[in-house]
């Protein structure tokens, strides 16, 4: 056998295909043309490996007569480059045979890349910094580098950000960006559970050639973990306003409190419960609690006592009243220490009355006494605020905060203290007969204590004078200053001593009715002449009735 014709063709076929040739259609690639049917009588084909076969394999073989296939797939996965068929023997039909010599290409296909799922726990505050690892990418049969993530959804809750900037689904960031941290997410502060961010990767081997493919088939998954936190604690009244929750001391119910961010907006709003308690949950961050004016209360003093669990953390400034400081929770915390006090203020007073009987007990016919001055105390007896009674004798100290105080009467010229703690306490006199102070008493939160009264008696006057007797005759006739008077009680006590003025008079006030002795002791080199009674010249008995005057009683 002879050969009449040599023809080289080169024929292209990717990876992973397979694909059929006509003898006819090779031929004419080659520069050959026949009229007649062209067969395959043989061929010698050298394999990738270097062996030489004239038989069909997995790579290279006949179909038919006249047609050929190349299947490289078959041959070994992902199989790419060049084998050569040493000879083809072509029977041209005419009796003349070809030899046909094939350079075979397997031409390389970009093989799609894989991601992996991944989860994560969005614990950090500031949000969750997403590093090329979290994508899984890998190219196992080119190996080509990790380019790009398109990202096929976005999470339903927080925020997934590209350098500050809300990322959308559909976008294609960068490996770069992704490396230089700009890939963040940030969760929404009041939403926790779990969320995800579709993706699929992108290798840098591009789709040249045919199929090739260079973005992952299927989407993957990041979930994320947004574990919670707690804020909140208890709002209540501070019933002796000293900004501790004391035992006893009860919550306040239905107060409105707000989340706030770092920029003071407003991210949620609760109101306490019957035990005035309130909670917030959130995500990792730094937040303020807001408690809204309640009406009728003021603030308590803020961090007193040292105890963050039972203080007030509520700004009573003018700046941020009701605010909290900032805090700061990380994921899992429970910060239930934000708690608010608020009081009423109170109230103390009732009346000064005239206790005509003296008997310590406020009657049904005793009338009240206006333009007494009261003075109000604290605990150490400092005085507070000062007040005059009404023409009906009441006085009122109104908007205190609860706390310890005490009263004082100042009896008005003309009167005296009755006796104090008589009878039903309701009705008495709680004045100190010689201080005109109460007892302290100790205010709560929204007390109105009306049950501070003092009596008060009319008293009397003694008055008089002494003189020298110049002409002898038993009268006076010019004042002496400087002489001692000495006023006694009924039974001998004495009740006060005074000096005449220099008109030679004097006095003795507020005097209670009763039996009275006034008593003069000469200056040396005088002696008694006269007194106004007759009886003993130095001495003067004086019946005085409430609130009448007793004077002339002179002495010469």
């Amino acid at each position: 056998m002879s050969l009449a014709t040599n023809v080289n063709v080169v024929i292209h076929v990717c990876e992973d295909t397979q694909r059929t040739f006509d003898i006819r259609d090779l031929l004419t690639q080659g520069g050959y043309t026949t009229a007649g049917a062209a067969t395959v009588s043989s061929f010698l084909v050298q394999l990738p490996d270097g062996t030489y076969t004239a038989a069909d394999t997995p790579l290279f073989g006949k179909i038919d007569a006249d047609t050929l296939y190349v299947r490289p797939g078959l041959w070994a996965e992902n199989y790419n480059g060049n084998f050569n068929t040493y000879e083809v023997v072509v029977n041209n039909g005419n009796g003349e045979y070809i030899s046909l010599k094939l350079d075979v290409v397997i031409d390389p296909v970009n093989d799609a890349p894989i991601g992996a799922d991944k989860t994560l726990t969005a614990s950090d505050a500031s949000g969750l910094v997403l590093a090329k690892s979290d994508f899984g990418f890998a190219d196992p049969v080119e190996g080509n580098n990790f380019k790009s993530v398109v990202i096929t959804n976005v999470p339903t809750a927080g925020k997934l950000t590209l350098g500050g900037v809300d990322v959308v689904a559909g976008q294609e960031i960068n490996a770069s960006d992704i490396s230089a941290g700009l890939l963040v997410f940030k969760p929404n502060a009041m939403t926790i559970g779990t969320f995800e961010i579709g993706f699929q990767v992108r290798d840098d081997g591009g789709t040249a050639g045919c199929g090739g493919a260079d973005l992952s088939v299927a989407p993957n998954y990041l979930k994320l973990i947004v574990p919670g936190a707690e804020i909140g604690d208890r709002i209540w009244e501070d019933s002796n306003a000293n900004g501790v929750q004391d035992a006893g001391e009860l919550g306040i119910a239905g107060a409105t409190v707000q989340l706030k961010d770092t920029n003071g907006n407003v991210l949620s709003t609760v109101t306490t419960d019957i035990n005035g308690n309130y909670h917030f949950t959130v995500a990792p961050g730094t937040y303020a609690v807001n408690v809204l004016p309640l009406a009728g209360y003021q603030l308590s003093p803020t961090n007193v006592g040292g105890d963050d669990a039972t203080d007030s953390d509520l700004d009573v400034g003018d700046t941020a009243p009701g605010y909290s400081a900032l805090v700061t929770v990380a994921a899992g915390d429970i910060n239930h220490t934000i708690d608010g006090g608020f009081y009423r203020t109170a109230s103390l007073g009732d009346k000064v009355w005239i206790d005509s009987n003296g008997d310590g007990q406020q009657g049904a016919t005793e009338a009240g006494l206006g333009g007494v001055l009261v003075k109000l105390l604290n605990a150490s007896g400092a005085v507070l605020d000062v007040a005059t009674t009404n023409a009906d004798g009441s006085y009122l100290f109104a908007d205190l905060v609860p706390g310890q105080y005490a009263v004082e009467f100042v009896a008005p010229i003309g009167y005296t203290l009755t006796q104090s703690d008589v009878g039903a306490d309701g009705s008495d006199s709680d004045a100190d007969t010689v201080t005109g102070r109460t007892v302290v008493t100790e205010l709560v939160s929204g007390e109105n204590d009306l049950s501070w009264d003092a009596g008060v008696i009319p008293t009397g006057r003694i008055t008089g004078t002494v003189r020298e007797d110049l002409d002898n005759n038993d009268s006076g006739d010019t004042p002496i200053a400087g002489v001692l008077i000495t006023l006694k009680d009924g039974a001998g006590n004495v009740l006060a001593t005074t000096t005449t003025a220099a008109d030679g008079s004097y006095a003795f006030n507020n005097l209670p009715a009763g039996s009275y002795t006034v008593v003069e002791t000469n200056k040396a080199g005088f002696t008694d002449v006269s007194d106004i009674d007759g009886g003993d010249k130095n001495t003067i008995f004086v019946s005085l009735d409430g609130g009448s005057l007793s004077a002339g009683n002179d002495f010469v």
